[in-house]
């Protein structure tokens, strides 16, 4: 049964996806520039980051079972 929320969810999701990506984007480039960190370093430092920042950050997904 699709919800309400399903269909927030799909109206959002891909505007807000693109902004995150955006300002990620922004701020990787930042930081390889301000520290001088060559892009494969940078590239090699976000994947290890990816991995646990659902740990670190209070990220939460509930999921209706009805």
């Amino acid at each position: 049964m699709i919800t309400e929320q399903d269909i927030i969810f799909d109206n959002l999701y891909e505007d807000i996806a693109e902004q995150l990506d955006a300002i990620l984007d922004e701020v990787i480039g930042d930081i390889q520039h301000d520290e001088g960190i060559h892009h494969d370093v940078m590239m090699r430092i976000l994947e290890t980051w990816s991995l646990g920042v659902s740990v670190r950050l209070p990220l939460t997904v509930i999921k209706d079972n009805k």
